[in-house]
C-alpha cells in the first residue's frame, strides 16, 4: 500500500492480486464432500452450490475472501 493512502486504505485486501495470483501467500480453498449418498453428502453439494450464487459470492466477498465469479 503506497503511504498516500494510509490510513483510509490501510489493512484493506488488495482483490486484484489475489485473484491473479501475485499476492505470496494466497492460496485456493475447496468444500470437500464425501460422496456415500448420506445426508451429509446433500448438505455438502447444496453449500458448495450456495457458495457458487450471487448470494454466497457477496458473503465471500465480505468475509474478506476474494470471489470466484
Amino acid at each position: 500500500m503506497p503511504p498516500e493512502n494510509c490510513p483510509e486504505q490501510r489493512n484493506q485486501p488488495n482483490l486484484e492480486t489475489f485473484e491473479n495470483g501475485t499476492y505470496p501467500i494466497s492460496r485456493r480453498l475447496f468444500v470437500i464432500v464425501k460422496k456415500d449418498g448420506s445426508f451429509d453428502e446433500k448438505a455438502g453439494e447444496a453449500y458448495g452450490k450456495l457458495l457458487l450464487t450471487d448470494e454466497g459470492q457477496k458473503l465471500i466477498e465480505e468475509a474478506g475472501y476474494s470471489p470466484i465469479r
